[in-house]
Protein backbone atom coordinates (compact mmCIF):
# COMPACT_ATOMS: atom_id res chain seq x y z
CA UNK A 1 0.00 0.00 0.00
CA UNK A 2 1.25 3.36 -0.76
CA UNK A 3 -0.12 6.71 -1.37
CA UNK A 4 -0.77 5.91 -4.97
CA UNK A 5 -3.43 3.82 -3.24
CA UNK A 6 -5.63 6.63 -1.33
CA UNK A 7 -8.13 6.84 -3.58
CA UNK A 8 -8.79 3.36 -4.10
CA UNK A 9 -8.46 2.48 -0.53
CA UNK A 10 -11.04 5.94 -0.02
CA UNK A 11 -13.21 4.49 -2.80
CA UNK A 12 -13.16 0.75 -1.06
CA UNK A 13 -13.76 1.79 2.66
CA UNK A 14 -16.69 3.94 1.53
CA UNK A 15 -18.11 0.78 -0.58
CA UNK A 16 -17.00 -1.17 2.87
CA UNK A 17 -19.44 1.50 5.02
CA UNK A 18 -22.42 1.28 3.09
CA UNK A 19 -22.37 -3.06 2.78
CA UNK A 20 -22.29 -2.86 6.45
CA UNK A 21 -24.59 -0.51 7.28
CA UNK A 22 -27.50 -1.68 5.30
CA UNK A 23 -27.65 -4.20 8.05
CA UNK A 24 -30.94 -3.68 9.84
CA UNK A 25 -29.32 -3.93 13.74
CA UNK A 26 -25.95 -3.94 15.11
CA UNK A 27 -26.15 -7.93 14.59
CA UNK A 28 -26.64 -7.97 11.12
CA UNK A 29 -24.17 -5.26 10.34
CA UNK A 30 -21.36 -7.92 12.52
CA UNK A 31 -22.74 -10.57 10.55
CA UNK A 32 -22.22 -8.55 7.37
CA UNK A 33 -18.24 -7.48 8.58
CA UNK A 34 -17.62 -11.03 9.41
CA UNK A 35 -18.85 -11.77 5.39
CA UNK A 36 -16.24 -10.01 3.88
CA UNK A 37 -13.17 -11.20 2.02
CA UNK A 38 -10.17 -11.29 4.56
CA UNK A 39 -8.09 -8.89 3.19
CA UNK A 40 -11.18 -6.57 3.26
CA UNK A 41 -11.54 -7.50 6.67
CA UNK A 42 -8.43 -6.71 7.92
CA UNK A 43 -8.78 -3.17 6.03
CA UNK A 44 -11.86 -2.55 7.77
CA UNK A 45 -11.25 -3.71 10.97
CA UNK A 46 -7.62 -1.48 11.63
CA UNK A 47 -9.43 1.62 10.29
CA UNK A 48 -12.68 0.92 12.56
CA UNK A 49 -10.92 0.50 15.43
CA UNK A 50 -8.17 2.78 15.51
CA UNK A 51 -11.27 5.52 14.66
CA UNK A 52 -12.89 3.94 17.86
CA UNK A 53 -10.06 3.80 20.22
CA UNK A 54 -7.80 6.57 19.56
CA UNK A 55 -8.45 9.92 21.13
CA UNK A 56 -9.97 12.12 19.02
CA UNK A 57 -8.37 14.83 16.40
CA UNK A 58 -5.30 13.00 15.86
CA UNK A 59 -3.73 14.35 12.27
CA UNK A 60 -2.39 11.54 10.07
CA UNK A 61 0.41 9.54 10.62
CA UNK A 62 -0.06 10.02 14.39
CA UNK A 63 1.74 7.38 16.57
CA UNK A 64 -1.07 6.26 18.48
CA UNK A 65 -3.33 5.41 15.25
CA UNK A 66 -0.32 3.17 13.94
CA UNK A 67 0.31 1.90 17.75
CA UNK A 68 -3.95 0.89 17.51
CA UNK A 69 -2.94 -0.71 14.18
CA UNK A 70 0.23 -2.42 15.56
CA UNK A 71 -1.48 -4.22 18.66
CA UNK A 72 -4.22 -5.71 16.50
CA UNK A 73 -1.76 -6.97 14.07
CA UNK A 74 0.25 -8.45 16.70
CA UNK A 75 -2.20 -10.36 18.09
CA UNK A 76 -3.17 -11.32 14.94
CA UNK A 77 0.23 -12.94 14.10
CA UNK A 78 0.58 -14.50 18.21
CA UNK A 79 -2.63 -15.86 17.82
CA UNK A 80 -1.70 -18.02 14.70
CA UNK A 81 0.77 -20.10 16.87
CA UNK A 82 -1.85 -21.98 18.68
CA UNK A 83 -4.31 -21.96 15.86
CA UNK A 84 -5.56 -21.38 12.05
CA UNK A 85 -4.93 -17.75 10.66
CA UNK A 86 -7.61 -15.17 11.91
CA UNK A 87 -8.66 -12.12 10.66
CA UNK A 88 -8.04 -8.93 12.41
CA UNK A 89 -11.68 -8.62 12.42
CA UNK A 90 -11.90 -11.97 14.74
CA UNK A 91 -9.60 -10.18 16.86
CA UNK A 92 -11.17 -6.89 17.15
CA UNK A 93 -14.69 -8.19 17.33
CA UNK A 94 -13.48 -10.08 20.54
CA UNK A 95 -15.79 -9.33 23.43
CA UNK A 96 -14.00 -7.36 26.29
CA UNK A 97 -10.91 -6.81 24.25
CA UNK A 98 -11.28 -3.60 21.91
CA UNK A 99 -13.76 -1.38 24.19
CA UNK A 100 -15.28 1.01 20.79
CA UNK A 101 -16.55 -2.69 19.55
CA UNK A 102 -18.64 -3.23 23.40
CA UNK A 103 -22.04 -2.58 23.23
CA UNK A 104 -22.19 -2.52 27.66
CA UNK A 105 -19.23 -0.66 27.37
CA UNK A 106 -19.37 3.43 27.86
CA UNK A 107 -16.23 3.68 25.43
CA UNK A 108 -18.09 1.41 22.68
CA UNK A 109 -18.99 3.62 19.42
CA UNK A 110 -19.80 1.03 17.44
CA UNK A 111 -23.47 2.14 17.67
CA UNK A 112 -22.83 5.64 17.38
CA UNK A 113 -24.77 7.39 14.80
CA UNK A 114 -22.24 8.75 12.48
CA UNK A 115 -19.77 5.70 13.20
CA UNK A 116 -20.82 4.09 9.67
CA UNK A 117 -22.21 6.95 8.07
CA UNK A 118 -19.54 9.40 6.62
CA UNK A 119 -16.70 7.51 5.24
CA UNK A 120 -14.84 10.79 4.89
CA UNK A 121 -13.90 10.60 8.34
CA UNK A 122 -11.89 7.95 7.53
CA UNK A 123 -9.81 9.67 5.02
CA UNK A 124 -7.37 10.19 7.91
CA UNK A 125 -7.14 7.57 8.93
CA UNK A 126 -6.64 5.46 5.23
CA UNK A 127 -3.46 7.92 5.43
CA UNK A 128 -2.14 6.54 8.19
CA UNK A 129 -2.48 3.02 7.36
CA UNK A 130 -0.41 4.05 4.57
CA UNK A 131 2.38 5.01 6.95
CA UNK A 132 1.55 2.30 8.64
CA UNK A 133 3.50 0.16 6.13
CA UNK A 134 6.86 1.55 5.84
CA UNK A 135 7.01 2.87 9.65
CA UNK A 136 10.14 3.04 11.74
CA UNK A 137 9.43 1.12 15.19
CA UNK A 138 11.22 1.21 18.00
CA UNK A 139 12.70 -0.75 20.19
CA UNK A 140 13.21 -3.43 17.99
CA UNK A 141 11.50 -6.89 19.13
CA UNK A 142 9.55 -4.96 21.88
CA UNK A 143 7.29 -3.43 19.47
CA UNK A 144 5.89 -7.22 17.95
CA UNK A 145 5.03 -8.07 21.72
CA UNK A 146 3.02 -4.89 22.20
CA UNK A 147 -0.78 -6.79 22.67
CA UNK A 148 -2.67 -4.38 24.90
CA UNK A 149 -3.40 -0.87 25.95
CA UNK A 150 -5.95 1.00 28.02
CA UNK A 151 -6.40 4.42 28.41
CA UNK A 152 -6.32 5.95 32.24
CA UNK A 153 -8.65 8.48 32.23
CA UNK A 154 -11.08 6.34 30.14
CA UNK A 155 -11.68 3.61 33.38
CA UNK A 156 -14.05 3.44 35.82
CA UNK A 157 -12.88 4.29 38.36
CA UNK A 158 -10.79 7.35 36.51
CA UNK A 159 -6.99 6.25 36.38
CA UNK A 160 -7.85 2.49 37.51
CA UNK A 161 -6.21 -0.35 35.94
CA UNK A 162 -7.64 -3.69 34.24
CA UNK A 163 -8.16 -6.34 34.92
CA UNK A 164 -5.50 -7.96 32.43
CA UNK A 165 -2.91 -5.64 34.36
CA UNK A 166 -3.70 -6.39 37.82
CA UNK A 167 -4.33 -10.17 37.53
CA UNK A 168 -2.22 -11.21 34.78
CA UNK A 169 -1.57 -14.93 36.01
CA UNK A 170 1.93 -15.66 34.06
CA UNK A 171 3.14 -12.14 36.04
CA UNK A 172 5.25 -11.27 32.41
CA UNK A 173 3.29 -7.88 32.24
CA UNK A 174 5.52 -5.07 31.43
CA UNK A 175 4.63 -1.46 30.35
CA UNK A 176 6.39 -0.03 27.68
CA UNK A 177 5.14 3.20 26.56
CA UNK A 178 8.01 5.26 27.12
CA UNK A 179 10.00 3.30 25.25
CA UNK A 180 8.16 3.37 22.48
CA UNK A 181 8.97 5.31 19.20
CA UNK A 182 7.30 5.41 15.91
CA UNK A 183 8.98 7.23 13.31
CA UNK A 184 10.93 8.92 15.93
CA UNK A 185 8.00 10.38 18.12
CA UNK A 186 6.83 8.80 21.34
CA UNK A 187 3.18 7.76 21.35
CA UNK A 188 0.66 10.15 23.28
CA UNK A 189 0.62 10.68 26.37
CA UNK A 190 -0.47 12.40 29.61
CA UNK A 191 1.94 15.31 29.03
CA UNK A 192 1.09 16.30 25.19
CA UNK A 193 -2.99 15.45 25.30
CA UNK A 194 -5.58 16.67 27.10
CA UNK A 195 -7.82 14.39 25.24
CA UNK A 196 -6.84 11.17 26.14
CA UNK A 197 -3.94 8.43 25.65
CA UNK A 198 -2.81 4.94 25.91
CA UNK A 199 -0.39 2.94 27.89
CA UNK A 200 1.06 -0.14 26.05
CA UNK A 201 1.96 -2.99 27.36
CA UNK A 202 3.91 -6.39 26.51
CA UNK A 203 4.02 -9.38 28.27
CA UNK A 204 0.01 -10.09 28.14
CA UNK A 205 -0.84 -14.06 28.35
CA UNK A 206 -2.22 -14.30 25.13
CA UNK A 207 -4.72 -17.92 25.58
CA UNK A 208 -6.00 -16.43 28.48
CA UNK A 209 -6.51 -12.31 27.49
CA UNK A 210 -7.46 -12.54 23.45
CA UNK A 211 -7.37 -16.38 22.86
CA UNK A 212 -10.05 -15.98 19.09
CA UNK A 213 -10.97 -19.21 16.49
CA UNK A 214 -12.92 -19.35 13.74
CA UNK A 215 -15.56 -20.56 15.48
CA UNK A 216 -15.00 -17.52 18.02
CA UNK A 217 -17.21 -15.87 14.84
CA UNK A 218 -20.63 -18.06 15.92
CA UNK A 219 -20.60 -17.12 19.51
CA UNK A 220 -19.97 -13.83 18.97
CA UNK A 221 -23.05 -13.14 16.92
CA UNK A 222 -25.15 -15.55 18.88
CA UNK A 223 -24.45 -13.83 22.01
CA UNK A 224 -25.21 -10.73 20.09
CA UNK A 225 -28.35 -11.47 18.73
CA UNK A 226 -29.70 -12.92 22.41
Amino acid sequence: ITESDRDQLRQCMSSILNFIKAGANRCDQMERMFSLKEKEQDFAALLMTTKGEAPGGLPAGSPDHLMIMKSLDNRKKAVSWWGPPLSVMDIALQPWQYSMFNDWDKNGRFDGNNFLRNASQYNTLIDSLITYQNADWQPPGTIDDITHYYSPPAMVPKNSQPRWVSHNRNGTEREVTSQIRVNGQPVVNRSNSSSGYHRFYTGIDGRANYSARRKSRDSILRDCRR
